[in-house]
C-alpha cells in the first residue's frame, strides 16, 4: 500500500508582488515564446494601471490559510503549502522546503478551474519538472477536476448574486444578462480537450442557480499569433452583440478564474468596462471566488475524495482493494441492456448505460513501438479526460497498444471517447515526434466488465501487463489505477 498522505499542496499561477518584479515575472512567463518587446510593455503598463502588482500571490495563501482551518476543524489535518508556476514561490522551492522538512507523499490541488493544455496539463508538467529538480521531493498526487463541483458552483452563483443586487431595483431579471468569461485559447488547444464544455457547463449550473436570468458565455484576454484562430467571441464583441440587441444591463462573472488578478482587475475592470461604457451598458463585475467559504470547503472536498479513493484503489501492479459496492457495474441482466452495434470489421460492440468497459486501441502495424515520451504523450491524455468523459479505473501504455478500464460520464459515448483519445494523441505525436500518417488502427476491442470478479481480473492484467511482457522491470511509469499519480 502507497504511504498515507501528508500534506497538501495548492498549485497556483503565480503573479508579481511589486512593482519591481512586474518584468521579470512577463519574462519567466513568456519564456521561449517569440512575444515582441512593445506587447510586453503594453501588459506591464496594465500592472501599472492596478497598482503595479498582483493580488494572486496574496489570495492563494488566503486560500492556503482558510483550507487550513477548515481541514483542521473537519480533518484531515495536513499542512498547507503554497507553490507557484511562474514567481515565488515557485513550486520548486516549496517542493524543497516540503522535503527537508520530511514530507513524503502530498495531495496536490490545481487552481484551474477548468481543463485546457495551458489550464491544467503544463500545471502537472510543471510539477513533474520540478520534482525533478529537488532532491527526495515528495510524490504528487492530484485531486480530480472541478469545474461543476456543487460548492464550486454554490460560490460563483454566490459572488454573481452579490453583483446583481448591486444593480438598481425596478427592472425585471431579463433586463439583466449574465456574461460569464474565462480565458480565450487556440481554437486547436480547445477542440482536444474539455474546456469549452466545462465552461458552459459551469456557467449553465449557475445561471440555473440564480434563476431566470439570460445569460452567454464570452472569452478574453487573448494573446499570441493575430492570425490564428482563438476562442470566441471576445468580451468586447459580445458587449457589442448584446448593446445592439437592447440590453442596457449586464453582470460579468469571471468563472474562468478562481481570483482577482490582471486579467480580471484590468482586462475587465478597465478594458472591458470601458467598452461598455462606450455602448452606454451598465457594467458591473462579480468577484472571482477567491477565499469564499464554499469554495475553500470544496478544496477540503477535494482533499477527503483523494484520500478516501487513495485508500480503495488499486495499487500499482495489482493488488485490488476496491469495495464492491463501489464498482461501477451496469445492472445484472443476461445481456447489455441499452444498444447493440458492429463497426467496419464487423466486431461487436455492446452498450450499456453506467457500463465499466474493458478497451483496447493498437498502433498501426507498420507503425514504430511508441517510445518512451511517446508514451508518457498517451499516458497524459488517457489521465487528462479522466473526470470529465470517464471514470478512469486503471490503464497501461504499451508500445504498440493502449488497455483501459473506464466507465464513460453521461452524455459521452464510449466510440466518442475513443475517437477524441486517438485523434489528441495522433496530433500531439505529430507535433511533438514527427509521426505523419495514421497511427492508430481505426477498430478497437470493448467488453463489458459484468461483475466484480470480472473487474478484478481485467484491472489485474491491464497492471500486470508490463511485467508480464519484460519480467525482469522493476517499475513502469505509463501504467496507473485510481488514486495514482495523475
Amino acid at each position: 500500500m502507497p504511504e498515507p498522505f501528508d500534506s497538501i499542496l495548492l498549485i497556483a499561477f503565480g503573479g508579481p508582488t511589486q512593482h519591481d518584479e512586474v518584468r521579470p515575472f512577463l519574462a519567466n512567463v513568456t519564456r521561449g515564446r517569440p512575444i515582441p518587446p512593445q506587447r510586453l510593455a503594453a501588459v506591464a503598463d496594465h500592472y501599472e494601471l492596478i497598482g503595479g502588482r498582483s493580488p494572486l500571490n496574496e489570495l492563494t495563501f488566503r486560500q492556503a490559510a482558510a483550507l487550513t482551518v477548515e481541514l483542521c476543524a473537519h480533518g484531515p489535518a495536513l499542512p498547507v503549502f503554497v507553490g507557484m508556476r511562474n514567481w515565488h514561490p515557485f513550486l520548486h522551492e516549496t517542493l524543497a522546503v516540503m522535503a527537508a522538512a520530511g514530507h513524503r507523499r502530498t495531495i496536490g490541488v490545481i487552481l484551474s478551474a477548468q481543463q485546457s493544455e495551458a489550464g491544467w496539463q503544463r500545471y502537472v508538467q510543471d510539477v513533474a519538472d520540478a520534482r525533478a529538480a529537488v532532491s527526495e521531493a515528495p510524490e504528487v498526487v492530484f485531486a480530480p477536476p472541478w469545474p461543476t463541483h456543487p460548492l464550486f458552483i454554490e460560490a460563483v452563483a454566490d459572488r454573481t448574486a452579490a453583483a446583481l443586487a448591486t444593480i438598481a431595483d425596478g427592472e425585471s431579471d431579463s433586463a439583466h444578462h449574465l456574461i460569464f468569461t474565462a480565458h480565450s485559447v487556440p481554437t486547436a488547444m480547445a477542440n482536444v480537450s474539455p474546456y469549452v464544455a466545462q465552461i458552459e457547463a459551469g456557467a449553465r449550473a449557475v445561471a440555473q442557480r440564480l434563476g431566470c436570468h439570460p445569460w452567454s458565455v464570452a472569452y478574453q484576454s487573448r494573446s499570441g499569433n493575430p492570425h490564428d484562430p482563438w476562442l470566441e467571441p471576445d468580451i468586447s464583441e459580445a458587449l457589442r452583440a448584446l448593446a445592439a440587441s437592447g440590453v442596457r444591463s449586464v453582470v460579468v462573472t469571471p468563472i474562468g478564474f478562481v481570483c482577482d488578478h490582471v486579467e480580471v482587475l484590468y482586462d475587465l475592470d478597465i478594458e472591458a468596462r470601458a467598452v461598455a461604457d462606450q455602448l452606454g451598458i451598465h457594467f458591473v463585475r462579480a468577484v472571482a471566488v477567491d477565499d469564499h467559504p464554499a469554495f475553500i470547503r470544496m478544496l477540503a472536498e477535494l482533499v477527503r475524495r483523494t484520500v478516501a479513493h487513495d485508500e480503495t484503489s488499486l495499487n500499482r501492479w495489482g493488488q485490488a482493494s476496491v469495495p464492491a459496492q463501489q464498482l461501477p457495474f451496469p445492472p445484472p441482466a443476461d445481456k447489455p441492456n441499452d444498444d447493440f452495434y458492429t463497426s467496419r470489421r464487423k466486431l461487436p460492440h455492446w452498450r450499456s448505460a453506467g457500463a465499466c468497459y474493458f478497451l483496447t486501441w493498437r498502433l498501426e502495424k507498420n507503425e514504430p513501438g511508441l517510445v518512451p515520451e511517446e508514451r508518457t504523450i498517451v499516458a497524459n491524455a488517457l489521465r487528462h479526460l479522466d473526470g470529465t468523459r470517464y471514470h478512469l479505473a486503471a490503464y497501461v501504455v504499451m508500445n504498440d497498444h493502449v488497455h483501459a478500464l473506464l466507465t464513460p460520464v453521461e452524455g459521452y459515448e464510449l466510440q466518442e471517447i475513443v475517437h477524441s483519445l486517438k485523434s489528441y494523441t495522433t496530433n500531439v505525436l505529430h507535433k511533438e515526434t514527427g509521426r505523419r500518417g495514421r497511427l492508430w488502427q481505426k477498430e478497437y476491442y470493448d467488453r463489458i466488465v459484468r461483475d466484480e470478479a470480472d473487474f478484478l481480473e481485467k484491472a489485474e492484467y491491464i497492471l500486470g501487463n508490463p511485467r508480464k511482457r519484460w519480467p525482469e522491470i522493476d517499475a513502469y511509469p505509463w501504467v496507473g489505477a485510481e488514486g495514482d499519480d495523475r
